[in-house]
């Protein structure tokens, strides 16, 4: 009976190592065994790796045509700039070099000569390069006009005429040449004889432009003021005046 005992013992621990050996060697066949991964992983993964790499590339290529974007703003602005400059000197150098030039090219003496003024005068305007005269001439037997005109043109209402004239001859000539600077003068004779001049530079005879110019608006705005209070007094009034009328119908 121990026999037996002992006999099936054994029998059931050789059948336990067995099983463990068959057990230890799935395990091992597992671990060796290559992870097996889904297409659709496989697939999401290369889609990402070729993202990167197109973006990659992007970057790369826009790098690349910086520099060529810089080349050809630089040109085409270098271009316009070229173009305005081009056009700008064609038109100052297109310009008469002096205002005796301009004079000469407009005309000369029979459009800048013996202009009638008044029933009186006349006046010639000429240039020596960029000096500027303009001669009023007056001629009269008439004893009388000639005291008016001599009394009108030495006092002050004749100065401001000359200067007048000079502002606006000066002002008017001078940006049409490629003078750097200029002056003008204005010269009244009588019968042959000076009886009042002034003189001035371009930038004082623009000075002057200017100014006339600034009174003439502040002129403008006190009248267009002064008739605004005229009107609001007047509309003023015509309601007082209805008002009375009412009242005095009541």
């Amino acid at each position: 009976m121990a026999t037996d005992k002992n006999t099936a013992a054994e029998t059931e621990v050789k059948e336990e190592v067995k099983e463990a050996a068959a057990a230890a060697e799935e395990s091992v066949k597992a671990e060796a065994a290559p992870v097996k991964v889904s297409s659709k992983r496989i697939k999401k993964a290369e889609r990402r790796e070729a993202k990167a790499a197109r973006k990659a590339a992007n970057k790369i290529e826009e790098k690349k045509s910086r520099p060529n974007n810089l080349l050809i703003g630089v040109l085409i602005f270098g271009v316009v700039v070229g173009m305005f400059a081009f056009v700008l000197g064609y038109n100052y150098f297109s310009k008469p070099a002096t205002i005796a030039k301009y004079i000469e090219k407009n005309g000369g003496e029979e459009a800048f000569g013996n202009m009638q003024i008044d029933q009186y005068t006349t006046a010639d305007v000429t240039a020596d390069g960029n000096s500027m005269t303009i001669s009023f001439k007056a001629e009269t037997d008439d004893e009388d006009a000639a005291a008016q005109i001599r009394e009108y043109y030495s006092g002050d209402s004749g100065k401001e005429m000359l200067e007048y004239y000079a502002e606006q001859m000066m002002t008017g000539i001078k940006p049409q040449t490629r003078a750097f600077s200029a002056d003008v003068k204005a010269v009244f004779t009588l019968n042959g004889e000076e009886i009042n001049s002034v003189e001035m530079t371009y930038k004082e005879a623009k000075d002057k432009m200017e100014e006339a110019q600034k009174e003439a608006e502040e002129a403008a705005e006190d009248a267009e003021a002064d008739a605004a209070d005229t009107d609001a007094a007047e509309a003023e009034d015509s309601g007082a005046a209805e008002e009375a009328a009412e009242d005095s119908g009541e």
